[in-house]
């Protein structure tokens, strides 16, 4: 989809989950960002959460290449965040309900013959035996083409920095690679996803999504190259390592379950 496509499917998005849509916030999300100059300036604003971003980044002021920023690789969302937090948590809040609806409706955000010729192969083969963790691999895989559409085009929109944002929660949160960043415990790992799925998708079967996830559990001999698969193929599909996460995450999860009812 590209930004017009996109504008559409959250204005959609904030009927569907009861939220008020106006000219003033569709104005934002096409407002375009200016690209700092160092991975410093993204670190130096004010409340702005980076809880993934590794070491190698934070130890001195890093010149990058507009390349990175244009790919999406560097996420503005900590720019964003800071002038516009009230629209940063209310789209991404609206953005999670929006992507776990669609897991447990089984349904994508565009057209699954967009995925790869390999993945749906072995999507297909392990359906029966991971049925829900496949489900949202669909889902997950079509919501990545289609917010990649939008880079290098739209890269310094507010919207696609915000979806992007996003994509990189999920994946960090119920698809995590093995790049720089350390990895929680296993157990925390679990916590969170099952809470998650509890708070935005009630109607999921967690207990089979968790008991049947590759990710998290380790394979059976005849399984041996599915896990691998998923670290190749959805990791790293069309997706280099996103050196910063989007703060205001953390934040919505809290009040999300403080106050389940929004």
């Amino acid at each position: 989809m590209n930004l017009e496509q996109w504008i559409v499917t959250i204005r959609e998005s904030y009927n569907r989950h009861g939220k008020t849509w106006s000219k003033e916030k569709e104005g934002i999300l096409r407002t375009t960002i200016k690209i700092p100059q160092s991975m410093n300036d993204l670190h130096e604003l004010k409340n702005v959460q980076l809880p993934n971003t590794p070491e190698l980044l934070t130890q001195q002021p890093m010149s990058f290449d507009e390349t990175m920023v244009r790919c999406g690789v560097i996420s503005l969302a900590p720019i964003i965040s800071d002038k516009f937090p009230e629209i940063c948590e209310e789209l991404t809040d609206i953005l999670f309900k929006e992507f776990f609806q669609r897991v447990s409706k089984e349904e994508t955000f565009g057209d699954e013959n967009r995925i790869e010729k390999t993945q749906q192969d072995m999507l297909g083969q392990y359906y029966s035996s991971h049925g829900p963790f496949v489900n949202m691999s669909r889902t997950f895989l079509t919501f990545t083409i289609e917010i990649k559409d939008m880079f290098p085009a739209s890269y310094d929109v507010v919207a696609a920095q915000i979806l992007n944002s996003v994509l990189t929660n999920i994946r960090g949160i119920f698809f995590p690679s093995d790049g720089p960043c350390k990895k929680p415990p296993l157990s925390e790992r679990i916590k969170v996803q099952e809470d998650i799925l509890k708070l935005y998708a009630p109607t999921f079967d967690r207990e089979s999504f968790l008991k049947n996830n590759p990710v998290l559990n380790k394979p059976k001999a005849e399984e041996a190259k599915w896990p691998g698969f998923v670290c190749i193929l959805i990791f790293l599909e069309r997706n280099l390592y996103s050196a910063t996460v989007f703060g205001p995450i953390s934040t919505i999860f809290a009040s999300r379950v403080a106050n389940p009812g929004e």
